[in-house]
């Protein structure tokens, strides 16, 4: 009962309550690692970066081997740095598992954080090349594209496709690269390939909402209102549709979801500037300073400064 409401609690945006909960469940069983990894999540959600590694170092002490740990580990490790540390550890898992991806994973996800394409590339193939290989794709694509190997990246994304047709998260995948590089068109295209196997796809229908506001076609806020239904406290949900309705001059409800948006992730610094935005659009210049000048005020924080001072002089105007 604490594991679930904490989990509960975490999923609600309560961290510190989920501490509370993580902490009682720790002390309730402390033989178990479980506890600890749930702790250490709810301490980062916390913001408590120092509390989450002495979490999962007391998980390392309980129980060394089991998996959950490690991958706890090597993701500590990676935040803080330590990359030689990690690569210790994912070998283990690999010496430990060589039918499995996972320990592979873990190594080119270190590898990309040192930037050595290559090396990250090789060990994706061998995760990729594993049964049950989760993401090892979408990693090896993006090693690849990362290295400048297009072409190569571009020929095995077409050989993955074929070997996995059912992999909607590749194609999701796929779209936003797409939509990260300007290819708006290709991007739409991959979003609408995964809406047609899975219709009610969070992330697709967001995705393809913004795509479509992008670029002034019809059909975003009814992509947008899809995805809010299925996902109704996702700030990200809300600042699309309200892009969406302010694209086709719905002011009004544009600036009510923003405001939900800001209130559900007041921690998204661009929620905020898109609000400003559209305050300024809908000539309310009063409350658009007031936003505004929460943003300057965090100065280095928020690396957007050029445009938020060029605002603040337009709603002075």
């Amino acid at each position: 009962l604490l594991d679930r409401l904490g989990r509960a609690q975490l999923a609600n945006g309560d961290a510190q309550q989920a501490v509370a909960s993580f902490t009682k469940l720790a002390a309730a069983a402390p033989r178990s690692a479980l506890p600890q990894l749930r702790l250490a999540d709810a301490q980062l959600a916390a913001r408590n970066p120092g509390a989450a590694a002495a979490a999962v170092r007391r998980a390392g002490e309980i129980a060394p081997d089991q998996l959950p740990v490690q991958q706890a580990q090597v993701a500590m490790a990676v935040q803080e740095n330590r990359l030689d540390q990690a690569l210790v550890i994912a070998r283990q898992v690999q010496a430990k598992r060589p039918d499995e991806a996972v320990g592979y994973r873990m190594e080119g996800d270190i590898e990309m954080r040192r930037k050595n394409w290559d090396a990250a590339a090789t060990v994706l193939r061998k995760a990729a090349a594993r049964p049950q290989p989760g993401d090892a794709g979408q990693r090896l694509h993006a090693a690849l594209s990362a290295g400048k190997k297009t072409a190569e990246a571009t020929a095995f994304a077409q050989d993955w496709r074929k070997k996995h047709p059912e992999d909607g998260a590749f194609v999701l995948y796929l779209g936003d690269q797409a939509m990260a590089v300007g290819q708006l068109d290709e991007a739409e295209a991959f979003y609408r390939q995964v809406l047609d196997k899975q219709p009610r796809q969070v992330l697709a229908l967001n995705n393809l909402a913004f795509v479509l506001a992008t670029q002034k076609k019809p059909g975003a806020v009814a992509m947008a209102e899809q995805a809010l239904q299925l996902a109704p406290r996702s700030a990200a949900v809300m600042d699309t549709l309200a892009m969406a309705l302010a694209g086709e001059q719905k002011l009004p409800r544009a600036l009510e979801m923003q405001k939900k948006a800001v209130a559900a992730a007041p921690e998204v610094y661009n929620f905020r500037l898109q609000l400003a935005k559209l305050l300024i659009q809908a000539g309310d210049k009063a409350n658009a300073r007031s936003e505004l000048s929460t943003l300057a005020a965090l100065g280095n924080k928020f690396p957007r400064q050029a445009e938020v001072a060029a605002l603040i002089k337009t709603a002075d105007q």
